[in-house]
């Protein structure tokens, strides 16, 4: 069999609903990695998240985080760091015109974390382990790029958010799924994008690649492999409807089992 590289969304998709890894899913994905393939964890989380899951299942292939901003392998010095940032102005200025209409703010660029006040729920994307955190009123902030810019406020200011991005091409808004969470993001950035360039970096081709997502954001990367899964508890329709669906969940280690019956484990 050819080296597969198999890409995995992490919220909804790999981890169970306490946001853990399944002693399931560790052996299939540990196993998967001795036999040569590729297991790429993508998400919008922060670097730092993602790393006990990458130790827990003896990871050494690259891994998308911040939804496509940074890729980054930890286990190889030579493997290029990606970075795409958001200049700090800009959202120190969205900031400062949308003041009002902000009951929540955190900005992150891998070293330090800025946030409006402690947010229990965005703590648990953003946690607060591993950097230098500050909280209160954000005027400035140490460095002249940012990674992400998350916030939220009521759906009644949907369009006063949208006049605040007026004016610009490059940076767009998106709204997080059932939530009153936005987030600012470069418009070439995604997740899709992101694993072409460990695609070419690799040269491992489209139809060697597999594919698991829950989310809209998930649709860039899925479209970028051969054989894309939506998971069965997928919270877009467009996944459910344009991909083949996973006969499990999530909570039920939809991932790993899937896997297990494509390499026959």
């Amino acid at each position: 069999m050819n080296k597969k590289l198999i890409a995995i969304d992490l919220d909804g998709t790999l981890l169970k609903k306490d946001e853990t890894l399944g002693e399931y899913s560790q052996k299939v994905l540990s196993r998967l990695i001795e036999e040569g393939h590729l297991v790429i964890l993508t998400s919008g989380r922060p670097t730092r998240s993602l790393l006990p899951i990458y130790k827990q299942m003896n990871g050494n292939a690259p891994i998308i985080s911040y939804n496509g901003a940074v890729i980054f392998n930890p286990s190889d010095n030579c493997f290029p760091y990606i970075k795409k940032c958001i200049p700090a102005e800009f959202a120190l200025k969205i900031i400062k015109e949308g003041e009002k209409i902000f009951s929540s703010i955190v900005l992150d660029d891998s070293l330090f974390l800025y946030s409006l006040r402690n947010d229990n729920y965005l703590k648990k994307y953003f946690p607060y382990e591993g950097i230098k955190t500050k909280f209160g009123k954000i005027n400035s902030f140490p460095n002249k790029e940012i990674l992400s810019c998350v916030f939220k406020s009521s759906h009644k200011y949907d369009e006063e958010l949208k006049k605040l991005l007026h004016g610009s091409n490059k940076i767009k808004l998106r709204h997080w799924r059932n939530s009153f969470y936005s987030e600012l993001y470069l418009e070439e950035v995604n997740k899709g994008n992101a694993l072409q360039y460990i695609l070419d970096y690799y040269k491992i081709k489209k139809e060697d690649c597999i594919g698991f997502g829950d989310s809209f954001n998930d649709l860039s990367m899925l479209e970028r492999v051969g054989q894309p899964f939506a998971m069965k508890n997928a919270k877009s329709k467009i996944l459910l409807e344009k991909f083949n669906v996973t006969k499990k969940s999530n909570t039920q280690e939809g991932v790993a089992l899937t896997l297990a019956s494509l390499f026959n484990f």
